[in-house]
């Protein structure tokens, strides 16, 4: 279970900051660029009035209207009643034609010269809103946004007319024309002039919305907010193996070693070194350094007592995860510190050493187990000028777990080790077939490879039970194309060295042999993010699928050993 913590959510935004940033400002400028030219904006107007009438000295009176008066001023709880009147009364219909009537000219005027206005205007003999609705619509006045909203102050007796539209202007004109038929229609109403205008409805400047900035902002923040949560996700979801904590903590094995991931190694025409523990490339790497220090570790994880060679199987859980490549960089750079040092292929089915020491033999390990050739013959001395030797794998048996449970294959290990100071046994993925736990015996050690960002951690478990039953000795692990930023962001991409490799057993399955490089480890890794993304989810289906085929490899191995044999 991950551990959500402040630095857990802090490396997720370190780690994708770019893509967030990104997104922050795609969602800003877009909602920018909405506000300002796609959206029409809408202007406010407001007018304020006041319902209670104010009585001026000079104004005759006489004794009856002043009573009358003072009877009604003198009621709060009526005045406050007549408020609630008043707003609906604005809310009408009538209100409504007889400010659609004021500015019929105004939208008559569109266009059309002022004595074609006057013209117009006299003919307005319109009783109700849908005949003025109807007249606007034959004489090709376009229809227009408004919006009227009454508000009252609490406990109060002034009312606040608001109207909304796209036009400044007709904003201005209609608060108004509301304020004055207002006015009128309580005046004939109640036959007395109790209401007037406190405040006068002005043209507004700027729009009430959008409001551009405030809106951008707000996507600027949702933008990113969006990104991030996706990252998060992505995270969460991913099973897969990304730092030497998760090893150490959750599987309990020590880590040997992290090899960086180097970019250097990414284009698909590169033809240079594949051998980097030594230097030996185009240029000196970081690569180097972290194969030596593998190397010091490996060094110290087994004291060796017999005074002959220590035998380590390396190994992975599954295809692409860099196995080859750092068998070979790791007996390079054990070589190169002055240790004799057997390399062996031992993967029968597909073997890819060739290609990464750029070595063509046809002779290997299947010719001496089949009792072709002798040992001397098959061997590669001193490789790159070092105490280095190689055994290649030869031509393809059909029965490659057959030869290496062999005495032949047993007797030669017992044989060299008097020869070497290190002995490596190159196998197949120990998910994919039993060779590596076949070869068990023979060795002193396994060495597992996990790619980081790439391996499922159920799936190196299973491989660690699996290893356990066996009674092999997983000694360490080493976290191939590890990088910090692979941590952070919790899952990886992947690319191969476009060799495949497949079992013949009805089913196929392509990966890059060592560090990855090429195209076949993307048709692996890279088939969609569909798939991925389900790959992710459902890492326990992909524990299963891979005990099955192991439980089915070893059947099938038994079945073929006999008729192999003759073959061979």
């Amino acid at each position: 279970m991950k551990e959500l913590d402040f630095f857990y959510f802090l490396n997720i935004f370190i780690a994708r900051w770019k893509w967030i940033v990104l997104s922050s400002f795609i969602f800003g400028l877009s909602a920018f660029f909405l506000c300002k030219y796609c959206i029409k904006p809408i202007y406010s107007s407001n007018v304020t009035i006041f319902c209670g009438r104010i009585l001026h000295s000079t104004e005759p009176q006489d004794q009856t209207q002043r009573q009358a008066i003072s009877e009604y001023t003198g009621s709060l709880s009526i005045g406050l009643q007549l408020v609630n009147d008043y707003r609906e009364l604005l809310k009408s219909n009538r209100i409504e034609n007889k400010v659609l009537k004021d500015i019929l000219p105004y939208l008559l005027g569109k266009g059309k010269s002022p004595k074609a206005v006057a013209g117009i205007a006299k003919d307005r003999n319109l009783e109700n809103v849908d005949d003025i609705k109807k007249y606007m619509k034959d004489h090709s006045i376009p229809q227009f946004y408004y919006k009227c909203i009454i508000n009252s102050i609490r406990q109060t007796r002034i009312i606040s007319i608001e109207v909304q539209t796209h036009d400044p202007k007709l904003c201005q004109m209609m608060a108004t024309a509301y304020a004055n038929a207002f006015i009128d229609e309580v005046q004939k109403i109640m036959n007395m002039q109790n209401s007037q205008i406190i405040d006068k409805a002005q043209i507004p400047i700027y729009p009430i919305y959008p409001k551009s900035v405030k809106t951008s902002a707000v996507a600027f923040i949702l933008g990113g907010a969006l990104a991030y949560l996706i990252f998060f996700l992505m995270s969460l979801l991913d099973t897969t193996i990304k730092n030497p904590d998760e090893v150490t903590n959750t599987l309990k094995i020590p880590i040997i070693g992290t090899i960086p991931q180097d970019d250097s190694l990414l284009t698909q025409n590169y033809t240079g070194n594949y051998i980097l523990s030594t230097g030996g490339g185009s240029k000196e790497t970081s690569l180097s350094e972290h194969f030596r220090a593998t190397r010091v570790n490996l060094q110290y994880s087994l004291i060796n007592k017999k005074n002959q060679a220590l035998v380590y199987i390396i190994t992975s859980s599954i295809p692409g995860e860099g196995k080859s490549f750092n068998s070979a960089n790791i007996a390079a750079s054990m070589a190169e510190s002055g240790k004799r040092v057997l390399l062996v292929n031992c993967d029968l089915r597909k073997p890819t050493l060739q290609k990464i020491f750029r070595i063509h033999s046809d002779l290997g390990l299947v010719n001496y187990l089949i009792g072709e050739k002798s040992f001397d013959e098959i061997v590669q001395k001193n490789v790159m000028n070092l105490p280095l030797d190689l055994v290649f794998c030869g031509p393809i048996p059909p029965n490659p777990a057959k030869l290496l449970i062999s005495d032949e294959f047993e007797k030669l290990i017992e044989e060299q080790k008097k020869n070497y100071d290190y002995i490596f046994l190159d196998t197949p993925p120990l998910l994919s077939t039993a060779d590596a736990l076949l070869l068990g015996k023979c060795a002193d050690a396994v060495l597992l490879i996990i790619r980081a960002g790439f391996t499922h951690l159920g799936l190196v478990q299973q491989t660690v039970s699996d290893a356990k039953q066996a009674k092999v000795n997983i000694v360490g692990a080493i976290l191939n194309r590890y990088q910090n930023s692979v941590a952070k962001r919790g899952y990886g991409y992947g690319y191969g060295y476009g060799y495949g490799y497949g079992y013949g057993y009805g089913y196929g399955y392509g990966y890059g042999y060592g560090y990855g490089y090429g195209d076949n480890d993307k048709s692996h890794h890279h088939k969609g993010g569909l798939s991925r993304f389900f790959r992710k989810l459902f890492g326990k289906k992909h524990e299963h699928h891979y005990r099955e085929l192991h439980e089915s490899e070893s059947k099938k191995e038994n079945v073929s050993a006999g008729s192999g044999q003759k073959h061979s």
